[in-house]
Parts: C-alpha cells; sequence; structure tokens
C-alpha cells in the first residue's frame, strides 16, 4: 500500500469512526451532517437524500438518558474497502456492534449488523455518498435504546421484582414518599383476604398503611419465592410473605405480632416504569398481639 492509499483508506475509514462518535455523544445533528451529500437507505425500498430530516428521525428513535448521551458504544470493525482513487469512488462493508449500559441495563450487546458504504471524493475530501441501514442482522434488548421497542423478559422480570422489594424496604423504613414509585394513582388494594374492603386509591392506601405502622416499633417484610409473569405491558407477580412487627412505647413488651401469607399484585408499564395497579395480602395466619399495630 502506497502512502497516498493509506491516506485514502484513513479518510474514509475515519468517516465510520466519526458517525459513531457523534451517536454515542448523542451529538445527532454532527452525525447528520456527515451523510448531506448522501443517499439513506432504510428497510425495503425506503431512501432519503441529504441529512435533513436524519437528526429528527434518530431524536425520535433513540433514547437519551439523563446523562444526555444514549449510554451506548457503537464499535465499527472489519472495514473491507475497494477504492478507486483515479475515478474518487470507493465502497466499504463493516460490521457494527451497538454496546449499553444504563442504570437499570448492565453492559451488554444490544445490536449488531453491517453497513454497506459508498464514499466519493470532493474538492480532495472523502464523503458520504450512500449508506444502507437496513442491515440489521442481530437485534438483541433494545428497550434502553430505541423507543418504542419491548425490553427483554429478563429485564423486565428484575424490574419488576425491583418495585416488589421497594415496597418492602419502604415500609420497614417508613419511607412514605416512596410508594409514589409502587402504586399508581388509582391504585386498588385489599389486606387480609380477597373479600376485603378495598382501599381505593395511592394516598388512601399510603394512609392506612400508616394508621397501622407509623406508631409501630420495628418491623420486617420477608418476601421469597416470587414468581413473575410478564404480557406485555402487564405483570402479574406472587410471592410467599413473612411479616413480623415489634410494639414501641407503652406497649414494647407486647408479644411482637407475625402474619405469614401470600402478596398478589398486578402491574403496568408505564413512562416512568412498573407500578402496582391491583394489590392483595391474602393473610394465612396470625401470631402474636395485633394491637403492636398503631398509628403515632
Amino acid at each position: 500500500m502506497t502512502p497516498e492509499s493509506s491516506a485514502e483508506a484513513t479518510a474514509i475509514t475515519n468517516l465510520l469512526y466519526r458517525y459513531a462518535e457523534h451517536m454515542d455523544a448523542g451529538r445527532f445533528e454532527d452525525a447528520a451532517s456527515l451523510f448531506s451529500h448522501a443517499r439513506v437507505r432504510f428497510g425495503g425500498e425506503h431512501e432519503t437524500v441529504g441529512g435533513a430530516g436524519l437528526a429528527d428521525m434518530w431524536r425520535s428513535m433513540v433514547k437519551i438518558h439523563r446523562c444526555g448521551t444514549p449510554r451506548t458504544k457503537h464499535v465499527v470493525a472489519n472495514p473491507l474497502l475497494d477504492v478507486d482513487a483515479a475515478a474518487g469512488r470507493a465502497t466499504c462493508r463493516s460490521y457494527y456492534t451497538v454496546l449499553q449500559a444504563t442504570e437499570d441495563l448492565p453492559l451488554q450487546v444490544v445490536a449488531a449488523g453491517r453497513y454497506l458504504d459508498e464514499f466519493e471524493r470532493v474538492d480532495g475530501r472523502w464523503r458520504f455518498a450512500f449508506r444502507d441501514y437496513s442491515l440489521f442482522d442481530l437485534p438483541g434488548n433494545t428497550g434502553e435504546h430505541l423507543r418504542g421497542t419491548p425490553r427483554s423478559l429478563p429485564t423486565d422480570r428484575a424490574d419488576v421484582t425491583a418495585v416488589i422489594n421497594r415496597y418492602s424496604d419502604a415500609l420497614d423504613d417508613r419511607d412514605w414518599a416512596s410508594l409514589d414509585d409502587f402504586f399508581t394513582e388509582d391504585a386498588v388494594a385489599r389486606y387480609g383476604s380477597e373479600g376485603s374492603t378495598p382501599v381505593t386509591g395511592r394516598a388512601e392506601i399510603v394512609r392506612m398503611i400508616r394508621s397501622n405502622l407509623d406508631g409501630c416499633g420495628p418491623s420486617q417484610h420477608l418476601f421469597g419465592n416470587l414468581v413473575v409473569e410478564i404480557d406485555g405491558d402487564v405483570a402479574r407477580s406472587s410471592c410467599k410473605a413473612r411479616v413480623c412487627h415489634f410494639g414501641a412505647g407503652e406497649r414494647a413488651s407486647l408479644q411482637p405480632y407475625e402474619c405469614f401469607g401470600v402478596y398478589r399484585h398486578t402491574l403496568h408499564r408505564t413512562a416512568d416504569g412498573w407500578r402496582v395497579t391491583e394489590l392483595l395480602f391474602d393473610v394465612r395466619h396470625a401470631a402474636g398481639d395485633i394491637r403492636v399495630l398503631q398509628p403515632r
């Protein structure tokens, strides 16, 4: 390879890498500017000419996280170049791998595919002339990357499990504000059995819980055997529970109150994540002195 051909190859592959750098930084306008004079093909025969509209399209598709970026790394590899320096034309086939890690998603590959690109040299500078975006070969869990795509079932199950555990922590820590991230505003809860009088609305549910725990001593909600079933944007879960409450103040000497049963939840996916719309605590057995439960 001559120094001239090496410089040509470097200039072309730098365009591939510059695109990846702009996308990972969330600089969609800069990425779109690379295609100002190019045809871009998407699925089927749909093509667009020039970079106009590409930035808006990416903004509508790609999720931007709190850091201001997509939290991705586009790794472009195996570029196979065919350069006709005399004609000022070149083609390139390359692989891409998209890695992502977010607050809710451990580091993993979320997409892999190929780019087919054509380039032209104008006034001594190489630029994109064509890109085929349609070769998305291996989709992974794009739920944290692309809008409108579902997260994987394992991730959804992990998220639902985290919500259920959040409830246990909130009650034992008396962190009532965090229940805003557990119940929907119009949630319905039943405590005791399926035939118990329903408590409707998040505010009323929290008020009822506080009427039992605000004046109670330490408590511990232990959950186990959690089963989660996902059906699109609806989840249902059940878990065994052992809950122990100790008295406080003048009731500290009372026998701790324990109850054993099954929690059942219905959750819906919202813009803020999974939230509980229905809760049932079916108490199967209780022991001790229930008087330890009291308001402040």
